[in-house]
């Protein structure tokens, strides 16, 4: 399977999950297998965590990913079952 195979494999399982192309921090981390304190340190540091918006400029703004963002990032840095 290629890498564009898994990409889209991956975003087309997220988006029937939870049908939009945009998910909350929250469902983000139930997607990887990390902690919440482990996520909310990769995106301090800004490292090892996919592209994100931070909606407002308050420390605790809400956080949304981009499926496509997610699905590339987990395609490339993590070991898939897809």
């Amino acid at each position: 399977m290629s890498d564009n195979e898994k990409v889209q494999l991956i975003y087309d399982t997220l988006y029937r999950k939870y049908g939009r192309v945009e998910i909350s921090l929250q469902e983000y981390i139930l997607e990887v297998p990390q902690s919440t304190c482990t996520v909310s340190k990769k995106i301090a540091s800004g490292y090892g965590i996919p592209a994100y918006k931070r909606h407002g400029k308050a420390k605790n703004s809400r956080i949304t990913f981009n499926l496509v963002d997610v699905s590339e990032f987990i395609a490339n840095t993590i070991k898939t079952i897809y």
